[in-house]
C-alpha cells in the first residue's frame, strides 16, 4: 500500500514537471511569436508585469527597460519594418534555474527602402517559476548591427528612454560557476 501510494507521488511529480516544461516551451514560443509579429500587443502577452530587458554588451550604452519603457522601444523597432522574423538557431533550457537561452537569427525587411536586414541575438530569458510569464531578458545584439541600425533608421531619443531605476539582477558566481538568480 505505501510503495503504491510512493508510485503515485511519483508519477504525480512527473506530471507535473512535465507540465511545467510544456508550459516554458509555449511561453517561449509566445516570446518568439511575438517579436516575429511585429505587433506590441503580441510580443507583451507573455510578459509578467515587472519585466525587465536589458540589452547589451554595456558598451552599447542601452537602458534597462521595464514593461512599459519595452513596450515603447518594441514600438520603435517595429516601426523600422515592413516584416520580420525571429528564427531560433539553438534554444537551452535550464528548468532548474529558470532560464532558457536562444541563439536566434532576426531576418527583416525595412519599410524605408525596403532593405533585407539580417542580425543575430543571444537572448537569456527567466521565466516565472510556473513557466506562464517571462520575468526578464538579457539580449546580447551583434554590437555592430545594433549601431548601424541606430544611425540609418533610430529616433535621436532611441538610447535615453524611460528606464527602471535599478538593473534586473540576474546572476550571481557559486565556486566559481555563474549562477542565474
Amino acid at each position: 500500500m505505501m510503495a503504491d501510494m510512493m508510485m503515485a507521488h511519483l508519477l504525480d511529480s512527473r506530471a507535473d514537471t512535465e507540465s511545467i516544461r510544456l508550459q516554458r516551451v509555449e511561453t517561449i514560443h509566445a516570446l518568439l511569436g511575438g517579436y516575429s509579429s511585429l505587433s506590441v500587443p503580441q510580443l507583451l502577452k507573455p510578459l509578467s508585469l515587472d519585466f525587465t530587458h536589458h540589452v547589451l554588451p554595456a558598451s552599447l550604452g542601452m537602458p534597462v527597460r521595464d514593461r512599459e519603457s519595452f513596450s515603447q522601444h518594441a514600438q520603435t523597432i517595429f516601426s523600422i519594418f515592413s516584416a520580420f522574423k525571429m528564427i531560433p538557431d539553438a534554444i537551452y533550457d535550464d528548468d532548474a534555474q529558470g532560464v532558457v537561452v536562444i541563439h536566434s537569427r532576426m531576418e527583416g525587411i525595412t519599410k524605408q527602402g525596403s532593405q533585407r536586414w539580417t542580425n543575430e541575438c543571444v537572448m537569456m530569458v527567466r521565466l516565472s517559476q510556473d513557466g506562464r510569464e517571462v520575468v526578464s531578458i538579457q539580449e546580447f545584439v551583434d554590437s555592430a548591427k545594433a549601431i548601424e541600425m541606430k544611425a540609418k533608421f533610430a529616433p535621436r531619443n532611441f538610447t535615453s528612454e524611460t528606464t527602471t531605476s535599478t538593473p534586473a539582477k540576474m546572476e550571481r558566481r557559486v565556486s566559481g560557476t555563474l549562477v542565474f538568480t
